[in-house]
């Protein structure tokens, strides 16, 4: 792995670690203080305000954003720091063909587990990771804007936390001496708790899809994948999964059947003279 990691080589001085150390734990607080219940609390809140998913979007699509900008505010001032170091150079040929099949597989892999979990649903089953799945649902859109604005918060989270997470503290890990293995395991998990309000089976998921956009980092030498793959799987998770599980008694292979019309009973016919008369066998 060291091999293909030759061309992140950065030199950092103190003031720019210390700007470093602080945009990466603040964000990771913030995650990790805000759980799964709290940030449930969150999004039922804003369930009940106009626009309060809108406004949500909105906020994060701006804070990560600030994050991307921050990051490469770093770079624009530490000398021995590059965007190339953060794999923000030109994507060759091969490397665009890799884009392209990563981004059509991680849309499969969306899809298929979208329409599984959907079947299974529809027939009754258990579905692995109902509760993380019920977390991420709070923020399905259902409007139009609401859409627009899950497009662009997916894309801006593709571009910013690649930039900081697989960009930056890669780099500056490698900067500061630490072994590669730790250079791309750490900002993995740092990552990862950062999904903290998707519970810790969120985080672990998190942490191993880190772990697999640093692969395609270090595949291409450019960060440009891993934004890709990212944007998509975000966009997919968002607006295409959604409708769906949507769907899930429209896939149901045995639709239960429908109830029958409730008619007027025939008039009973009087019995004859001498016999008792029966009682209905339908229950009362």
């Amino acid at each position: 792995m060291a091999a293909v990691l030759t061309w992140i080589d950065p030199e950092l001085a103190g003031p720019d670690l210390v700007l470093l150390g602080v945009l990466t734990l603040v964000p990771v607080v913030v995650a990790i203080r805000t759980g799964p219940q709290q940030y449930r609390r969150i999004l039922e809140q804003l369930a009940g305000q106009p626009n309060g998913l809108v406004r949500l979007m909105r906020r994060g699509a701006l804070v990560t954003w600030l994050l991307t900008f921050a990051a490469l505010a770093i770079v624009g001032g530490a000398p021995g720091l590059t965007l190339t170091h953060l794999g923000l150079g030109g994507l060759d040929p091969a490397g665009s063909a890799l884009t392209i099949l990563a981004v059509l597989g991680i849309a499969g892999v969306q899809l298929g587990g979208a329409f599984q979990t959907a079947r299974r649903r529809a027939a009754g089953g258990r579905v692995r990771g109902e509760a993380l799945q019920r977390q991420v649902a709070l923020l399905y859109p259902r409007t139009a804007r609401e859409r627009a604005w899950a497009a662009v918060l997916s894309v801006s989270v593709g571009v910013g936390e690649e930039v900081f997470f697989r960009g930056l503290l890669i780099a500056a890990a490698v900067g500061v001496g630490l072994p590669v293995w730790a250079a791309i395991v750490l900002p993995a998990v740092l990552f990862g708790l950062q999904h903290r309000y998707q519970t810790w089976r969120g985080v672990v998921f998190s942490t191993v899809f880190g772990l697999l956009m640093t692969l395609l980092y270090a595949a291409t030498e450019r960060l440009w994948t891993p934004i890709a793959v990212h944007a998509a799987w975000d966009l997919m998770a968002l607006l295409v999964v959604p409708r769906i599980l949507g769907t899930a008694r429209v896939l149901d292979p045995t639709p239960a059947p429908a109830a029958p019309i409730p008619t007027q009973a025939p008039a009973e016919a009087a019995p004859p003279a001498g016999l008792p008369r029966l009682r209905s066998a339908a229950p009362e």
